[in-house]
């Protein structure tokens, strides 16, 4: 009988149904090595993974992630330099960040930061999808020269919910809850010290104390509606919350992901 391993090497679903915020934080929970590839009509993202963190990105929807154009913006290198650098790599190996460093424009750090800034703004772009495919295959990923972010996966799910996510209804979760009591989660995976809730989700992260309702968790806040729920919900699908019956539940590394098809090895389609 195959393992989970085999059993689970493809996973299918739509990003109307499962958000990619839960998508994400998902595959990073348990700890997943493979790609998920992201599509929303000829848009095509591939996010790779390493142990559930993100390590890699290429897409056709912002072609090489124009990094070029981005250091220019943020000083750090001229026009000139940008387009001598992608003269020189445009039909070589060497990426264009290498070819920086190489040349004295970047430091080693400086091209780090800056990638994985890059990336992250870049990521953020696609929790504005209100619909697509995605498609996660674990196995083999880019070769190790070229896993390079760090991105922490709580402040990309959090403040991507909550900056960017078209929170155009009440999330599923929340719906016929709001006489509920919201309790803080002993068992999170993220630690709140590392997390970037900044004053006002702070705040709202000090209300929740498992007698306040959902309701009167939003009006404590005096926060508009839709923030104040963005912002509870990205700590809801993190971890840091979560109602009376979920409290004690944890995310188990070999489970499926709710709203996904599987697919043995070979077999999908």
């Amino acid at each position: 009988m195959p393992g989970p391993s085999e059993r689970e090497s493809y996973v299918k679903g739509s990003l109307a149904h499962l958000p990619l915020p839960k998508t994400l934080n998902y595959i990073h929970q348990a700890g997943k090595t493979g790609i998920l590839a992201i599509a929303r009509g000829p848009k095509k993202v591939h996010v790779h993974f390493e142990g559930g963190q993100i390590v890699h990105v290429t897409s056709s929807y912002f072609p090489d992630l124009a990094l070029g154009e981005y250091l220019i913006k943020q000083g750090k290198i001229t026009k000139e330099i940008a387009e001598e650098s992608f003269e020189h790599t445009r039909d070589a190996e060497q990426k264009q960040g290498a070819w920086l460093v190489e040349h004295g424009h970047l430091t080693p750090h400086e091209l780090f930061d800056a990638l994985n800034t890059h990336v992250t703004l870049k990521l953020y772009n696609l929790f504005r999808w209100p619909d697509g495919d995605f498609f996660f295959k674990q196995g083999d990923i880019v070769e190790k020269e070229h896993r390079i972010l760090k991105i922490h996966m709580g402040n990309l799910v959090y403040i991507g919910m909550r900056d960017h996510f078209p929170l155009k209804s009440l999330p599923t979760e929340f719906r016929g809850r709001k006489e509920t009591p919201l309790f803080k989660r002993k068992d999170c995976q993220y630690r709140v010290e590392d997390m970037a809730f900044g004053p006002t989700g702070t705040r709202i992260y000090s209300i929740v104390n498992g007698e306040h309702t959902l309701r009167q968790i939003i009006a404590l806040s005096k926060l508009k509606k839709g923030a104040a729920y963005r912002m509870l919900y990205g700590m809801f699908i993190l971890g840091f919350i979560g109602f009376p019956e979920s409290v004690q539940e944890r995310v188990s590394k070999g489970g499926a992901l709710p709203g996904t098809r599987f697919a043995r090895a070979g077999t999908a389609r």
